[in-house]
């Protein structure tokens, strides 16, 4: 990848890519949860709710982008039901798989959620299948918290904390 990617917070200029790109991810990939809501989702509904999330100390969505594209995405959105937790999501387009780019946006999240935000601790969930994602968390520095096997899958929970 010779031209430079550029990892920064999401803004609300980049409400139409970003919906392109999660329909994107949820094409390529059955690794990503994607809201439900999504197909429904105008462009100025997105706008609003990437307005609301830079607001927040607890949520954030930090892009990837390339030559002015889109091209990966990490959130952290709060856990409702646990205080000073967000579980952490992270997608990149196939086509750059295994360049670094995941590693880079999860380090931004947790750089965000360290020097920023109020969190004091990051879940995520991933297929034990997933072993490059698996290894990444480690090398950041999550644990596990649990396996269970679900759908045939099995699940690793992993956390952060600070």
């Amino acid at each position: 990848m010779a031209d430079e990617v550029v990892i920064r917070g999401a803004q609300t200029s980049d409400a139409e890519q970003l919906l392109s790109l999660m329909r994107q991810l949820e094409m390529e990939t059955t690794t990503i949860a994607v809201d439900e809501a999504l197909p429904d989702l105008t462009i100025t509904e997105e706008a609003e709710q990437i307005d609301l999330i830079n607001e927040s100390p607890y949520d954030q969505i930090i892009v990837a982008e390339l030559e002015g594209d889109l091209i990966g995405i990490v959130t952290l959105q709060a856990v409702l039901d646990e205080s000073e937790t967000a579980e952490l999501g992270v997608g990149v387009v196939k086509e750059l798989w295994n360049q670094g780019l995941g590693t880079a946006l999860v380090d931004e999240a947790l750089y965000w959620a360290q020097t920023v935000s109020q969190l004091r601790r990051i879940i995520l969930t991933v297929y034990a299948e997933n072993v490059a994602a698996v290894h990444v968390y480690q090398k950041l520095g999550f644990q596990t918290v649990w396996v269970k096997q679900e759908k045939g899958q099995r699940l690793i929970e992993m956390k952060i904390e600070y």
